[in-house]
């Protein structure tokens, strides 16, 4: 290869890489150790295990509160996930709901409920196409379910 094309072709190359790292987008992920159940009370029925955030409380459902500390106001086009496990014997239904401001101060809520399955792990995944500010994750915990993790993508 001669000057004339390994010099255009190493700043071609250069220049490339460049870009595709400013459009790559950033994930950042989450143990559950940063949610926190709503209620001191709800607090005492819940474990913080390597695995995750487990409702021990045998006979209710507890909500948890996971907010996400991750910086969007500059991006659009952002995503946040939840992954639940169950540890228990039966199928459960588990509630969620992401709250975000958007660039105009106004809270909004988008609801799900992931079914998972005894032994499954599950996850859900929102698309939000506003500018958003201070998101966080709640879900309502069924016993013997494990709030495994979270993560913000923009």
């Amino acid at each position: 290869m001669t000057n004339k094309t390994f010099l255009p072709l190493l700043i071609f190359t250069i220049t490339s890489v460049f870009y595709a790292q400013q459009a790559a987008s950033d994930t950042f992920s989450y143990h559950s150790a940063i949610c926190e159940a709503i209620t001191p009370a709800q607090s005492a029925k819940m474990e913080w295990r390597e695995a995750g955030l487990i409702n021990k409380d045998p006979n209710n459902s507890l909500w948890v509160m996971c907010p996400m500390p991750i910086k969007v106001e500059d991006h659009k086009d952002v995503n946040f996930g939840v992954a639940i496990g169950n540890s228990g014997n039966t199928v459960v239904d588990v509630d969620c709901i992401l709250r975000v401001f958007n660039d105009d101060g106004k809270l909004k809520s988008h609801s799900y409920t992931l079914r998972v399955g005894p032994g499954e792990v599950n996850s859900k995944t929102w698309d939000i196409d506003d500018e958003v500010f201070w998101p966080a994750i709640q879900c309502n915990l069924p016993p013997n379910t494990v709030l495994r993790g979270l993560e913000g993508r923009y």
